[in-house]
């Protein structure tokens, strides 16, 4: 019991395996079933006297928030370079967000994709073929019914779209000039910036 009451858990995962969802299997694939992945966290009391237990969040978060909240949990600075956030806060209040989206992205030959996920909706853009999909997640869970037709949405799928161009603006692959996407570009599975590293 002592050594708990000082001890950090958290549980979480790489990816997801899909499982058949979408009639596919393994991780590489914009759904839910690839990037929606678990994150518990639990704590003794002498760690995070303030976590509330059996509570669930469902605010936007990433595997980059892991090392910020494991640094603000032992009273650590967080250096300026990290790009995640401590998701400390989110234990005493689980209703906050850190991020209101979040850019997800994976390299996989014809299939490569890109995607703009929030709490309640997903936009997806395949940046070989230029294939643009969005799912209502609030309404299906489960990705069933792409919505990227339906001209109801059109100005929440343009704001999910500059939020993508957003992200993608200063990347050397040119996915985008800054104002739209631009489909068929090179995407090795690895920058060359990494052969440096």
């Amino acid at each position: 019991q002592e050594l708990y009451d000082d001890t950090v858990i958290i549980f979480t995962a790489d990816h997801g395996e899909e499982l058949c969802d979408h009639h596919m299997f393994r991780k590489s694939r914009p759904y839910e079933g690839s990037c929606h992945i678990p994150l518990f966290i639990a704590a003794g009391k002498n760690v995070l006297p303030d976590l509330k237990s059996s509570q669930v969040c469902h605010s936007i978060v990433e595997l980059r928030d892991i090392m910020p909240t494991l640094l603000s949990a032992a009273g650590a600075p967080i250096p300026d370079s990290v790009d995640g956030s401590s998701l400390l806060p989110l234990t005493v209040h689980p209703e906050a967000s850190i991020r209101t989206w979040l850019h997800g992205e994976h390299s996989y030959g014809e299939f490569s994709n890109h995607w703009i996920v929030t709490n309640k909706d997903k936009y997806i853009w395949h940046s070989v073929t230029g294939q643009e999909q969005y799912f209502d997640l609030a309404e299906d869970p489960h990705e069933l019914k792409d919505l990227i037709s339906d001209s109801s949405r059109r100005e929440r799928i343009q704001f999910l779209r500059s939020c993508l161009i957003q992200s993608l603006k200063d990347r050397p692959e040119g996915f985008t000039d800054g104002e739209r996407l631009i489909a068929g570009r090179d995407y090795p599975p690895t920058m060359d910036c990494a052969e440096d590293i």
